[in-house]
Parts: structure tokens; C-alpha cells; sequence
């Protein structure tokens, strides 16, 4: 590399270090790239370096003389043209067919131990996960070490071995068997985290990363944000529920959560009497994002407070609704596996009152937090109240504009839900 290069071939395949122009980093820099050529097919692999425009030798391809880390480019361009050209050569000499995706899964670092297999990886994950008291990710993490192995069946899968062929092929497997564009975005999104998690950690180098060409957000997530009208609100709220039924308790944690500005059904859950003050105003952290709210409490949900009061008492450590017991869900696993059971019953019962209503939207707990902004906008009343990035954009968005307004305003603009 230090004289002027050419380019190195062997049969058909090319070799060569180039400044990937095309691609500006966030310093102003652009990537070094090796450069792979095989029947007017090119693929470009980072060798973990960037430089300036400015220190570039475009008529030799390679750092100028002034450039301070020229030499450690030079060496690191010349490690990485070796190794693809003594592949190249190995694949020629046994006249063996391959393409540039092999090429590169041959080059590319070996898994040095069982951490660098996929599913080994996701189990330590998981583990450390659980053990973080993250049973929500690390439930997603799992479901998704379940469906690679569904579609791979192959437990010494190595991250070298998910590229955009095998990511493609996912998708389609995916498709095939009627897979709702939400879900396959949540496994897309939990193996990209990973991936991520995996480069992070060493195990596996940057090359290893497989969604530069494919894009998650290619999934139409449209069908997330769904929300019932008003009129099928009140059909709702007034649906005749049998007291003490597990039919009530799933229309008031419901209902619960479209009175208090969406509330999150994990929330719900996890409410002790010690969160509401004898002024009704309810104050939690939530337990996604660890924001902070305080919501005055209006008619409805005191009255669904009252109910359940009679069943757990004012008891400042027992939880407000009949979900969780602290004297048996105790560890993590098992409060996970509880709220799992419980938001089925849930959602499985508000489909059935729906069904009878003549709802045409499925309803779930997710409906309620996103109908609750919707009706608010609605009903005229300001975006910047209700904040029009619920449900819609990031949730860190709307915790800062909820954070900014005194809960009496909310307690106002909540007055418009029924």
C-alpha cells in the first residue's frame, strides 16, 4: 500500500482500499472501505477507519503524506487486501464457485468462542436481562432467539451468517405464514438491537452488521395507531358487566387507562394505594421510561377505585387492582408470567364486549392509550395539551411535553373524554 497501488485480482474477483465518499459521518469525515468486485457486483467492507477528504491520495488510493495516522492506515488496508486475496487465491486454486457474500463470511473472523453463536449470545442476554429485572426486553429478546431458530433450525447459527440474503429470506419466511407488519418489525428491531449489542461487546467485528441495505422501518406500522371514536367510548363505558367478573375487572383496567391520559396497562398493574393521595390525585413513575406523573383523578376512575378499595382495603403496599398479589408474585419471572396472563384475559374480553358492540377495531389495551389522545384532539382540545407525539412518535417526546403542564390542565381537558 505504500507505493502506488494497483488493484489486486485474482479470476474474476477485485480487491481494493478505497475513501467511501458517498458516505458522510457525523465529523465530516467519510469511511475507508475496502472494496470487493466479483462480476460487476460490489460490496464494500469498513476496515474500522475514516479520514478527511483533504488527507486523501484519490490518484493512489491511500492516506497523503501528512495524514498523522498514515501509517496505521496503511498497515490496516494491507492486513485486510491480504486476507481477501489469500481467499480469493485459496477459492481459484480449487476452482470453487462463491459470491461475494460468501467471500466475505469466509474472511471474516471465526466465532473465537460459543459467545459469537447467535442463540448462545441471546441466552447470556437474556439472562443478564432477567437478572436487570428487564423482563419486558428480555421476554422480546427470547421470542425473537425462538423465531430465528424456527426458521434457521440450526443451533451453531454465527452472527457472520445474517447478512441481507438471510434477513430477506427471514422476511419472507415471515410473510409466508401471515405475519402482521408490527410483529415482524419488533423482531427485525429486537435482532438489530443484538447485532448492535454484539459489536458493542467485542464479540463480533463491524463488518458483522447486516442492516446498512436492510430497512426495518420498510414495515408499514400504520395498523399501531388505531383508536376508537367517542360515540364507541361511551358504547363501552356503559356496556353491562356482571360485578366481581373477570369480564369487570378487564372493562375498569380499560376504562382506567383512557380516564388517565393512556395509562400503560404495566402501570395499571403495578398501582398501590400509596401512589393515590385522599385528594385523588395519583402519582407513579412509569415503569418504561421511569417519567414521572401526577393526574388528578376525575368521577370515573375514583369510582373504579372505590370498587376495588373494598377488596384490598386503603392498605398503602397492596396493589390497587386485582392483577398482581405481593404475597405470591414475587420475583421477577413471576410477576412477567402473571401480567402476560392477565393482559390476554384482557384483551381476549374487551374483543368479546367489542364483538357485541359491533366494534370494527380489535380492541386491546394499546387502543385505550391511543384512543384517550384522540378523542382529546378531537374534541378541539389543544395538540399541545394532549400532546400530539403520544402514540405517534417517540414516547420521550411526549413524557417532555406532558412534563411542562400542571395536572388541573389535564384534569380540564380530561373532562371531554365521555
Amino acid at each position: 500500500m505504500e507505493q502506488n497501488r494497483g488493484t489486486i485480482t485474482h479470476g474474476t474477483a477485485f480487491v481494493k482500499v478505497v475513501l467511501f465518499t458517498s458516505k458522510v459521518l457525523l465529523n465530516g469525515e467519510h469511511p475507508i472501505m475496502l472494496r470487493i468486485t466479483k462480476n460487476r457486483l460490489r460490496k464494500y467492507i469498513s476496515i474500522g477507519m475514516n479520514c478527511p477528504l483533504k488527507y486523501w491520495d484519490k490518484t493512489k488510493e491511500m492516506p497523503k503524506s501528512n495524514h498523522p495516522k498514515r501509517a496505521e492506515i496503511i498497515a490496516l488496508g494491507n492486513k485486510f487486501e491480504k486476507e481477501f486475496t489469500d481467499k480469493i487465491h485459496e477459492f481459484s486454486l480449487h476452482s470453487k464457485e462463491y459470491t461475494i457474500d460468501q467471500l466475505v463470511t469466509a474472511v471474516l473472523d471465526k466465532p473465537k468462542s460459543t459467545d459469537a453463536l447467535v442463540l448462545n449470545y441471546i441466552d447470556a442476554l437474556v439472562t443478564t436481562l432477567k437478572e436487570e429485572k428487564r423482563m419486558g426486553t428480555a421476554k422480546s429478546n427470547n421470542d425473537c432467539k425462538l423465531m430465528l431458530f424456527k426458521f434457521h433450525s440450526d443451533k451453531k447459527l454465527t452472527f457472520q451468517e445474517i447478512d441481507n440474503s438471510f434477513l430477506t429470506k427471514w422476511e419472507s419466511f415471515m410473510r409466508k405464514r401471515d405475519f402482521k407488519e408490527t410483529s415482524m418489525a419488533v423482531y427485525f428491531r429486537t435482532l438489530r438491537s443484538i447485532i448492535n449489542k454484539a459489536i458493542n461487546d467485542g464479540i463480533i467485528p463491524k463488518t458483522c452488521y447486516p442492516f446498512d441495505n436492510f430497512k426495518v422501518s420498510k414495515f408499514d406500522l400504520k395498523t399501531r395507531k388505531r383508536a376508537l371514536s367517542k360515540e364507541d367510548m361511551i358504547k363501552i363505558y356503559n356496556y353491562p358487566v356482571k360485578e366481581g367478573s373477570k369480564m369487570s375487572d378487564c372493562h375498569k383496567i380499560f376504562m382506567f387507562s383512557y380516564f388517565n391520559q393512556g395509562m400503560n396497562y404495566v402501570d395499571i398493574a403495578k398501582l398501590k394505594w400509596s401512589n393515590i393521595s385522599k385528594s385523588g390525585i395519583m402519582e407513579y413513575n412509569r415503569q418504561k421510561t421511569g417519567c414521572s406523573f401526577a393526574i388528578q383523578l376525575g368521577e370515573q376512575s375514583l369510582k373504579i377505585l372505590e370498587d376495588y378499595s373494598k377488596i384490598s382495603g386503603y392498605d398503602a403496599e397492596n396493589y390497587v387492582f386485582p392483577i398482581l398479589n405481593k404475597a405470591i408474585h414475587i420475583t421477577p419471572t413471576q410477576i412477567q408470567n402473571r401480567l402476560l396472563k392477565v393482559i390476554k384475559q384482557v384483551n381476549i374480553n374487551m374483543k368479546i364486549i367489542g364483538a357485541a358492540l359491533e366494534i370494527e377495531t380489535p380492541i386491546t389495551t394499546y387502543v385505550a392509550r391511543h384512543t384517550y389522545a384522540t378523542v382529546l384532539k378531537r374534541s378541539g382540545v389543544s395538540t399541545s395539551i394532549i400532546s400530539n407525539a403520544l402514540g405517534h412518535e417517540s414516547e420521550s417526546i411526549t413524557q417532555t411535553y406532558l412534563d411542562d403542564f400542571e395536572s388541573n390542565v389535564f384534569f380540564e381537558a380530561n373532562k371531554n373524554l365521555l
